[in-house]
């Protein structure tokens, strides 16, 4: 999202494309420079909104459990999900695997919590914790973020004057 410009999104939608998954992993710069990640989330926020502007399609996805993510870093991440022009998210919790920077950290900081490689998936189920979250607690963010995502989603429809105008033509 954040190499995105107008030229480069025109020339995508004309050849088809009509959707886009941007992996945006969190909404503290700090830890995107950590992860070395090598974007810029204010020109990522940018890329996001000229793309919905076009009219594609939008989905993020982002990650609780970065080595140094705070209750801050997360909530910080879950706002920033709620506010931007987006059709789905994913919320996944960070899935150090094996032969990474990121997995020889965690080992060596004693944060692995199993090596049972089926369970490495990233979606519900935690394999690791950090010094600031439990594998619950990241587990419990993951849930807590669909809650505020998709209740968003949900008021931002019944905030549109169309909404307001059929509930006020079939109120007595």
């Amino acid at each position: 999202a954040d190499l995105m410009d107008e030229e480069m999104i025109i020339a995508l939608k004309d050849a088809g494309l009509f959707s886009i998954k941007y992996g945006v992993e969190t909404a503290d710069q700090e830890l995107l420079n950590e992860i070395k990640k090598n974007i810029k989330i204010d020109e990522v926020i940018k890329g996001i909104e000229l793309t919905k502007k076009h009219g594609i399609k939008v989905h993020l996805t982002f990650t609780f459990g970065l080595p140094s993510d705070t209750p801050e870093t997360i909530e910080r991440t879950i706002q920033l999900a709620c506010r931007l022009p987006v059709d789905t998210v994913q919320f996944s919790i960070t899935t150090p695997y094996p032969g990474t920077e990121m997995y020889r950290m965690y080992k060596k900081n004693g944060w692995l919590l199993n090596e049972n490689w089926e369970e490495y998936l990233g979606s519900h189920r935690a394999v690791a914790r950090t010094a600031n979250f439990t594998a619950e607690q990241l587990e419990d963010a993951v849930k807590q973020a669909y809650s505020c995502f998709w209740e968003e989603q949900a008021l931002s429809q019944l905030r549109t004057p169309d909404f307001e105008a059929s509930l006020r033509a079939a109120l007595p």
